[in-house]
């Protein structure tokens, strides 16, 4: 059980929107702060081309066969009882690792989707920039539907977390700094800024 694990504050989780630079964010704090990263978005792309499915096709298949998200939820869980010095990057992660720090990035719909396109990845094709945006949205809304009625999870609520930053326009190196910051506050215990919306 979670519980009789020794408590370490040396976790943070990061969620939040697609094309939000969950990945990016994630992996550049990890490497300031020598932790180590790993990401459930990994895995799923991974799930995905084993299946020969786009990401959005395994979401939708996710909502009948919930043991796709309980493998790679069980799997997060399992390494937020037992690691140390570690950033996930999961929609999830700060729901079963709740002892961690935890992060939502939050972006623009359009901005997103043109990182989503720029990014280029296995299983997540898009003919023009209204295709992606509206592959993400369906996305969203197929990971709510399935939070909300797995885990009672509302993914919008973003008072759920302790640091809330808006990515929109912002760099990563400027992201990171505000990130790690705030973080080396929080295992302090001292006060910090919980909510960053940068403007242009």
């Amino acid at each position: 059980m979670l519980g009789t694990q020794p408590f370490s504050k040396n976790l943070i989780t990061i969620s939040g929107d697609i094309g939000s630079g969950k990945s990016a964010v994630g992996k550049a704090v990890a490497a300031v702060l020598g932790f180590a990263y790993m990401s459930s978005g990994a895995i799923q792309r991974e799930e995905a081309a084993t299946r020969k499915l786009s990401i959005l096709q395994l979401n939708q298949l996710a909502e009948s066969q919930p043991e796709i998200d309980y493998a790679i939820d069980e799997r997060i869980a399992q390494i937020g009882r037992t690691g140390d010095k570690l950033v996930i990057d999961s929609r999830m992660a700060w729901h079963f690792v709740p002892h961690s720090f935890k992060v939502f990035l939050v972006t623009e719909p359009t901005i997103a989707a043109q990182r989503i396109m720029a990014a280029l990845r296995n299983n997540e094709s898009y003919s023009d920039l209204a295709q992606a945006m509206q592959e993400i949205q369906a996305r969203r809304a197929s990971e709510s539907k399935r939070f909300m009625q797995f885990y009672g999870v509302d993914l919008t609520d973003q008072s759920q977390f302790d640091l809330v930053i808006n990515t929109s326009h912002v760099s990563i190196q400027a992201e990171v700094k505000v990130l790690s910051d705030c973080f080396q506050a929080w295992q302090k215990t001292e006060p910090f800024e919980k909510r960053w919306f940068f403007t242009k």
